[in-house]
């Protein structure tokens, strides 16, 4: 079925291939020679390379004490504490709702923080007639659709 050549399987599949789309007596055109022939080098199977038990152990502690290049700054950081108390005072108030008052005071607080979110994260109230969530809501952060109760 395949040429004793063809221990790659690269060549075998193209072998395949040819041999299931080629009819009797058809020549294949399109390559780079005619006659394609086996070639000269000898073709060898790469061994998987194992690395030394010190290598491997390294690395198994870097991941146990998250250290190394995966657990660098690439990854999402999580928010400053003054953030972080805001977003926790917007889970709750999802849960209860607020007044336009409060997501003013949200607009106000993210303004004084030192590293505050966009001006499009913390935004309200707002509704949209068009889309799924009609009712009166704000978006603090992460927090979205907050529902806004005196509107």
């Amino acid at each position: 079925m395949f040429s004793a050549q063809a221990e790659n399987p690269r060549v075998q599949a193209g072998e395949a291939i040819v041999k299931a789309f080629k009819k009797e007596g058809d020549e294949i055109t399109g390559t780079r020679r005619a006659n394609v022939e086996p070639s000269p080098l000898p073709v060898r199977s790469i061994e998987p390379v194992v690395p030394p038990r010190a290598v491997v152990d390294k690395a198994d502690g870097l991941l146990q004490r998250r250290q190394g290049a995966f657990f660098t700054e690439s990854g999402p950081q999580p928010f400053s504490s003054e953030k972080s108390a805001l977003v926790d005072m917007a889970q709750a108030d999802k849960r209860t709702g607020m007044s336009s008052s409060d997501m003013q005071a949200y607009k106000e607080l993210n303004r004084e923080l030192p590293n505050p979110f966009p001006r499009d994260k913390v935004r309200g109230p707002e509704r949209h007639l068009d889309r799924n969530y009609k009712e009166w809501h704000g978006h603090v952060g992460p927090i979205n659709h907050i529902p806004i109760k005196d509107k």
